[in-house]
């Protein structure tokens, strides 16, 4: 049962609270739940930082379940296998993260490392140039570097629309944005707000269910809080998402395009309500392929020969 999978700190904070994580409706309550892979006591940063938020969803709910069990095997493992059977969403809080990541995933990082950004399965945003060796080709189609972020946030939204996973180093926020800079003193990246919006964007996912949130300090006042407001503008996403799938699915405007690089026509819908665009996959009228109103015009405009392929390609990420 699920309770075996967390702390004993967990367990009873959650029984105060009259939760029975062991409960078959458990899941019918809540959406979205929140883990992390370290002690945290009663009086964490984090939830305290989240309670004084004010929780206006309205389709939306949010369970933080505190600490995984550290001393039973594979408990993260178990939990992520239990939410993901029940199609829930789950952010894991692990400081030192030092996994593998997931196929059709998103890492959020200033300095990616040893990433392999030829990989079709893995796409990074906000890397910063200096940090990436000049042999690397990155296609600015698949990863978006901080000065493109910088110039245009929303250029990252489909591509965040479509990743089944995101891995967020919160170094990739600069540590001016933060009261104590720790020891690797980051002078540029993301802004809190932009951080927080790529959050926003996150819950627009309908493939999101699991979100890993990294490099970061849980005895740091300002970034636990910075977590908490991370949490809190993903959650809405996902319940704008919600709503407006409810509400505007049918609200849409279709534009039919000529397109003289493929030689026929290729259909872009526009949904009126959240203003999001998408590119019907010729190939598979039933599939969906996110993009941007700049993608729309520059095919129309033949700006860019290369634009629909580019498109087409990511096509693999279709909805």
């Amino acid at each position: 049962m699920l309770s075996s999978w967390l702390s004993n700190t967990s367990t009873k904070r959650l029984r105060v609270q009259n939760v029975d994580v062991d409960s078959d409706n458990l899941c019918k309550k809540f959406d979205i739940f929140l883990i992390s892979t370290v002690d945290r006591d009663e009086n964490c940063r984090i939830s305290h930082a989240f309670s004084g938020f004010k929780i206006n969803f309205n389709k939306i709910s949010f369970l933080d379940l505190g600490c995984i069990n550290l001393d039973a095997n594979d408990s993260l493992t178990k939990i992520k296998e239990f939410l993901k059977a029940k199609n829930k969403h789950l952010i894991i809080l692990d400081p030192d993260f030092k996994g593998n990541y997931k196929n059709n995933a998103i890492l959020v990082s200033s300095h990616p490392g040893l990433l392999d950004f030829k990989s079709k399965d893995i796409r990074c945003i906000s890397y910063q140039r200096h940090y990436i060796s000049k042999e690397l080709e990155l296609n600015n189609s698949i990863h978006k570097s901080l000065g493109e972020i910088n110039k245009n946030i929303a250029t990252v939204e489909p591509m965040l629309r479509s990743c089944s996973s995101l891995y967020f180093e919160l170094s990739s926020i600069k540590s001016t944005e933060f009261s104590e800079f720790g020891e690797n003193f980051n002078p540029v990246g993301l802004s809190i707000l932009q951080a927080c919006q790529i959050a926003r964007y996150c819950g627009f996912s309908k493939n999101l269910k699991e979100i890993t949130i990294s490099d970061f300090r849980m005895d740091s006042i300002a970034q636990c809080h910075t977590i908490a407001l991370w949490t809190w503008y993903y959650i809405e996403g996902r319940d704008l998402d919600s709503q407006a799938e409810l509400e505007f699915s049918k609200d849409v405007t279709s534009y039919i395009v000529n397109s003289s690089i493929l030689d026929t026509e290729i259909e872009f819908i526009k949904e009126n309500k959240s203003e999001r665009w998408w590119l019907v996959d010729p190939e598979n009228i039933d599939a969906k392929i996110p993009c941007m109103y700049e993608d729309y015009l520059a095919v129309i405009n033949e700006d860019s020969e290369d634009k629909i392929l580019e498109l087409l390609k990511s096509g693999d990420n279709a909805l």
